[in-house]
């Protein structure tokens, strides 16, 4: 079912989050920073997130991916701006960087020559490379941040430095990060069909082989990218794809994005660090493992961790498979649980606290009429928050939620206007 892939249609992460990313702080001097969080007057910060159309809107995305480049980063971008703490997003046929620190100024320092359906931007740990899922069918890009211009922006599908998977069937994925005994800067996991791409041999047996995913792991520096599938880590995920994370202490996560009867949507598990292997790959299957850490929490999408290890979730279970639909927040489990989870210390997932925080899960929902397809969610690297993406698309036009809430309004299409 590749339409789960890449095109983030339908269940895991709605495409089209170009409006708002609203930044949730923490105090600087907490000690314990998942209570500190708090969206009162004040703690938050707002970025417009950049939206490409074309002269006639024929450029129209789905979507605007978008990550942050890492303290520590010293790469420059034409030699004399610093990329380290500044966002960078992918829309339309554009790559853009932001002009200054929290500004929603854009400049596009990079273009490819189709319109972009970009399933994500994934910044390396030490900032040196960015990983574009271009979309739907179209390949893997490993981009070195110094070939990003704003004077004289490159089209990466013929730069020599920038190195193309087309072999490559991704959702999402995430960078290896520094802790696993390998290069982070040099391994990428992969989210996407059976891996590497659906119903073929090993998988064609798999009874879920016509609704599954698997997650595999690419060698960025390959001999020969165009030939290149990769290793096999996670087989036999039913479902719709999902996110992928590899947090600081070396822990693999991954889920289902959408499954009905019964319903796992929202499932993640976790692999502890160790116990996969990105160079020779692994092959684990699914579905033995136990080590469960969320339960039906949203649709396993963004996965991620912030400064602290404090574990997040967002994204939309927008059908309310199971029960009532899950849109219009984002999800934060408590640092800890998941190495709890991933050692056995701890054998119960945690579930979404009938959406109010409690000790081990907050819950974030900066839209007011909290009717959202997707809520996306991702660290800054630039300091001590969260930035949550949202679509304010149903309140700023009414003035007020009324007759909205529970209708989904704010469901994302092509164009979806950003504030």
């Amino acid at each position: 079912m590749k339409q789960w892939q890449g095109k983030r249609t339908g269940i895991g992460w709605l495409p089209g989050l170009a409006g708002i990313l609203l930044c949730l702080f923490v105090s600087s001097a907490a000690a314990d920073d998942f209570s500190d969080y708090k969206t009162s007057a004040g703690s938050t910060a707002v970025v417009n997130l950049p939206m490409a159309g074309g002269p006639n809107g024929e450029w129209m995305s789905w979507f605007t991916a978008v990550d942050y480049f890492p303290s520590g980063t010293t790469a420059m971008i034409d030699g004399r701006f610093e990329a380290e703490g500044r966002m960078i997003a992918a829309t339309g046929r554009e790559i853009y960087l932001q002009r200054t620190y929290g500004s929603s100024k854009w400049d596009v320092v990079a273009t490819v020559p189709y319109t972009m359906d970009p399933s994500f931007i994934h910044v390396s740990p030490d900032g040196s490379r960015i990983a574009l899922g271009v979309g739907y069918v179209a390949p893997l890009l490993i981009i070195p941040t110094t070939v990003l211009s704003a004077t004289a922006p490159p089209d990466l599908t013929t730069h020599a430095a920038v190195k193309q998977f087309p072999l490559i069937n991704y959702y999402d994925g995430d960078w290896v990060e520094e802790g696993d005994g390998i290069d982070a800067n040099r391994y990428f996991v992969v989210n996407g069909g059976q891996w590497p791409s659906d119903c073929e041999p090993p998988y064609d047996s798999n009874p879920y082989c016509s609704f599954a995913s698997g997650v595999g792991a690419v060698d960025t520096e390959v001999a020969n990218p165009a030939t290149h599938v990769g290793v096999p880590l996670i087989i036999g995920i039913p479902g719709a794809s999902s996110d992928v994370d590899v947090d600081k202490s070396g822990n693999l996560l991954t889920g289902i994005g959408y499954l009905t009867s019964p319903n796992r949507t929202g499932e993640v598990k976790v692999w502890p660090a160790g116990g996969w292997d990105p160079v020779n790959g692994s092959s684990l299957a699914y579905e033995g493992n136990t080590r469960i850490v969320a339960a039906n929490i949203l649709s396993a999408a963004y996965l991620g961790e912030d400064a602290e290890g404090n574990f997040h979730i967002g994204g939309a279970d927008a059908f309310g498979v199971g029960g009532p639909p899950e849109r219009g927040y984002a999800a934060l489990i408590k640092a800890g649980i998941v190495n709890a989870i991933a050692t056995g210390a701890r054998t119960t997932p945690v579930t979404d606290g009938n959406r109010g925080d409690t000790s081990e899960y907050k819950y974030f929902a900066p839209d007011p009429c909290q009717d959202d397809s997707a809520t996306g969610i991702l660290a800054g690297d630039w300091g001590r928050g969260l930035a949550v993406m949202w679509n304010p698309t149903y309140y700023e036009t009414n003035g007020s939620c009324a007759g909205d809430v529970g209708s989904a309004a704010d469901y994302w299409n092509p164009g979806v206007t950003p504030r």
